[in-house]
């Protein structure tokens, strides 16, 4: 027989479950938030400010100054590190299994999907692949992401030097000049051929370079790539004579000239239309690469308080006042729930900065990237891995001398094999033995391509235990044609 509840054991239970009840909406509330790229985010805080009168929004475009937007910045940095249980209290309450298990085959699917490359990302893995660390790699980077659609570098030499120079930390006009130059004709050494040009006749010369198959009619069309201007206004008959040839000749070059690339970018995906970077990566003075929020980014969200204060004062029915106050209860919720989003990402993002140190280091070269998992973060933080997922879906990282921001899922990458070292054993990522295997066959002789069990023996060789089908199943997830196929290709060139 079940004791009778006293009046006051009555009231602490209905107090206890009220408790319950905004702890599990303040949890979604934060998870609903955490998920949310920018754009989204901050469409979905204005819409919750027009509807109560307690919340004040603005846009980073209505704030009055910088000043007074880094005053904020730094009050609200100021109370989240006076509030330790920000990380984690509640944010995991009464999440249905089922839904949990929808969102992390969601996640799945995401994952196996490969959007196709656009320009830039093809020649920064071969930037990051076929260069050292440093200056001139750094500088490499900036011209890859100065590319048109086209794949032209129509940037003005003037800012480039500019922006060497800031790179470099200074240096004379003259020396920088030469460094450009060489740095240009890096760049147009990768592949698509043509890549690089600053403008229609030194792309298509380029091209003719290129070919390796020797012709006596090379010189004839390098002259022709300098007078195309001209086939708009001369006759077949004017050019042979101004390119001392015959017309038969001139044909000929310019039917060559009309089968290569005018624009060797077009043949890529289109540049993605990616979120700002929420996240910078820093380093401290030890080297440590930090994890930060751009909060300028941001927009102001936060309570009405001069609003709350007459509220308070003012003569309201019991409805009115009723009303009041679950305008005021979630107000409160929502701008808790905003502020604790970017603690909580940063504090993710930090738990996987720590992981990465060397891919960071690289500016994001696959071959510097360790296995991680986002089990491994959720484990670490004491998260439920649909919440890491959550976190990192759809969030972009700002790195120092990379044009293009990073995807925090970048960060993530599956243990392929395992490396004997001095240490012991250590995890390779599939990331790593791609981009190994990429190099390989960027470097190999297209006449006598290298075989996959070459490229066993190879690594073998390095330390890397792998097996000839696992090089070959990567080889087919990268794209590249066997052994045969690339020997035959090279026969046509």
């Amino acid at each position: 027989m079940k004791a009778a509840l006293t009046p006051s054991s009555q009231q602490q239970q209905q107090q206890q479950q009220r408790q319950e009840v905004t702890l599990s909406r303040l949890a979604q509330q934060r998870l609903a938030f955490l998920q949310l790229p920018l754009p989204q985010l901050t469409h979905d805080l204005r819409t919750k400010a027009e509807k109560n009168p307690f919340l004040i929004y603005e846009s980073k475009e209505q704030m009055d100054s910088i000043e007074a937007s880094q005053e904020r910045v730094l009050t609200r940095e100021s109370e989240e590190q006076n509030r330790p249980e920000a990380f984690t209290d509640g944010f995991e309450e009464n999440e249905a299994p089922q839904q949990v298990d929808a969102i992390q085959k969601h996640d799945r699917m995401i994952s196996s999907y490969s959007a196709p490359k656009t320009l830039t990302e093809h020649l920064e893995e071969q930037i990051l692949s076929q260069f050292e660390p440093g200056i001139t790699r750094d500088f490499l980077l900036y011209l890859a992401g100065s590319l048109d659609e086209k794949g032209y570098l129509s940037t003005p030499q003037d800012e480039l030097i500019e922006a060497y120079r800031q790179l470099q930390g200074g240096g004379k006009t003259t020396a920088l000049t030469q460094t450009l130059m060489k740095a240009i004709q890096q760049l147009q050494s990768l592949d698509p051929v043509g890549v690089g040009a600053r403008s229609l006749e030194e792309c298509l010369a380029l091209q003719v370079r290129a070919d390796p198959t020797y012709s006596e009619a090379r010189g004839l069309r390098l002259k022709l790539c300098n007078h195309l201007h001209r086939l708009l206004t001369d006759t077949p008959e004017q050019l042979a004579k101004r390119l001392q040839c015959s017309v038969d000749e001139f044909l000929a070059a310019r039917n060559y000239l009309r089968t290569l690339n005018p624009a060797p970018g077009l043949t890529f995906a289109p540049p993605k239309n990616l979120e700002p970077p929420e996240i910078i990566a820093t380093q401290d003075a030890t080297g440590r690469w930090m994890a930060t929020c751009d909060d300028a980014q941001l927009p102001i969200f936060t309570l009405n308080e001069a609003l709350l204060k007459e509220t308070k004062h003012a003569h309201l029915s019991t409805t009115e006042k009723e009303q009041m106050t679950l305008f005021e209860a979630e107000a409160r919720l929502l701008v808790n729930a905003f502020h604790n989003r970017n603690t909580t990402l940063c504090f993710i993002a930090q738990a996987i900065f720590d992981r990465q140190q060397d891919f960071l280091s690289s500016t994001g070269n696959p071959v510097a990237l360790k296995p991680l998992h986002q089990k491994d973060i959720a484990t670490a933080l004491n998260f439920d891995e649909s919440t890491i997922s959550r976190a990192v879906n759809g969030k972009f990282v700002r790195l120092p001398h990379r044009s293009k921001p990073l995807p925090l899922k970048a960060f993530f990458s599956k243990s392929a094999l395992q490396h004997a070292t001095q240490h012991g054993m250590e995890s390779i990522s599939d990331q790593q033995v791609k981009a190994t295997l990429r190099a390989l066959i960027a470097k190999e002789d297209p006449v006598h391509p290298l075989s996959d069990q070459a490229i066993v023996n190879y690594l073998h060789q390095k330390g890397l235990q792998i097996a000839r089908r696992t090089i070959a199943k990567y080889r087919d997830l990268l794209g590249i044609p066997s052994t045969r196929e690339r020997r035959q290709r090279s026969t046509h060139i």
